[in-house]
């Protein structure tokens, strides 16, 4: 509670820290004015009016931390009454450090403060431990100087930045499954590669352009994409089977009525009578190539002391594999 009412009352006093400010430089700009007749500044309001209001605010944000003093100075009596106890702070900003009060002489006026609540009663050597590089070494002593070539982590945090912490990381955890939920990867867990080389970032886009390829494929004869469609075909339902948890076979039965209703749509119903029972032959031919270049792969993998000759085979048979699946050139070897 105590940490709630002090960060609310810093929040006024800071207003009117920044108020006073303002009021401060706008009088010493007046004062170089008289003297001069020139202004540094030009201001859309007189600077007498900004200042008169200033004042305004500076009295009404005193009040409000009045007010809330008046609700801190009964917790800071039991405090008091109980003997007190060690009680520690950490700034909050891009550059936090650990404190032992919030009144250090590293600080200033405005510097926002978190409560480490959780760690209150620590003596300094633990403080100092957990803090790691974020001890100060004002507010204590025996802190080491921070070491860049050997950092060590802060592992102390407010039960508000916890709170935080735990919202960002369950957010990410979401995202995370609903992207692996729509993902699409082969079942060794590589990408899978459109006609650009480019991985398919869901499993409906990856289904999409398989089965349109496919649907491509009855409409032309001899097409020089057909290789494409059939990689990209091959490719997409090894992947799809596998993260579905279904035969290939079962899945050509959904794709297969996929093309056959958009033959009816686009009308070419011949066509599918004619090429749609072979339509797989393509696929599976590619299957096969894959797998004898993937055999070959691993035993050259493995191999030992090789020739120069048996180098250079074995990045060109690192090419061949890359154009087979659809990577890019050289990102095998």
């Amino acid at each position: 509670v105590l940490a709630r009412l002090s960060g609310e009352q810093q929040r006024w006093l800071n207003a009117v820290y920044l108020d006073s400010e303002t009021i401060r430089k706008l009088n010493e700009e007046e004062e170089v004015f008289e003297k001069t007749g020139v202004r540094r500044n030009r201001w859309g309001t007189e600077p007498a009016v900004q200042i008169e209001r200033a004042e305004k605010r500076i009295i009404a944000n005193r009040a409000q931390a009045e007010e809330v003093q008046l609700l801190i100075d009964p917790i800071d009596e039991e405090f008091t009454a109980r003997g007190g106890w060690t009680r520690f702070f950490v700034t909050m900003g891009s550059n936090p450090h650990v404190h032992s009060s919030m009144s250090c002489s590293t600080c200033y006026p405005t510097t926002q403060f978190g409560w480490l609540t959780d760690h209150s009663g620590m003596n300094e050597d633990e403080i100092v431990e957990l803090a790691g590089d974020e001890a100060c070494t004002v507010c204590f002593p025996t802190a080491p100087v921070a070491d860049r070539s050997s950092p060590r982590q802060n592992r102390l945090e407010t039960p508000e930045g916890r709170a935080a912490r735990i919202e960002r990381e369950e957010a990410k955890t979401a995202r995370d499954a609903k992207k692996a939920a729509s993902s699409i990867v082969a079942p060794n867990g590589e990408p899978v590669y459109d006609d650009y080389s480019h991985p398919f970032k869901t499993e409906r886009a990856a289904e999409v352009n398989a089965v349109g390829g496919l649907s491509s494929a009855l409409w032309y004869d001899d097409h020089p994409e057909e290789p494409t469609w059939f990689r990209i075909a091959a490719n997409v339902e090894d992947a799809i089977a596998a993260k579905r948890g279904i035969s290939i076979e079962e899945l050509r039965v959904t794709w297969m009525k996929k093309l056959r209703d958009k033959a009816k749509r686009d009308g070419d119903e011949g066509k599918f009578a004619e090429k749609g029972a072979t339509i797989f032959d393509g696929v599976d031919e590619y299957k096969r190539t894959r797998a004898k270049l993937e055999a070959e792969w691993d035993a050259a993998s493995v191999a030992e002391d090789q020739s120069d000759e048996q180098k250079a085979a074995f990045v060109v048979l690192a090419q061949q594999l890359d154009l087979l699946i659809g990577r890019k050139r050289g990102s095998r070897y």
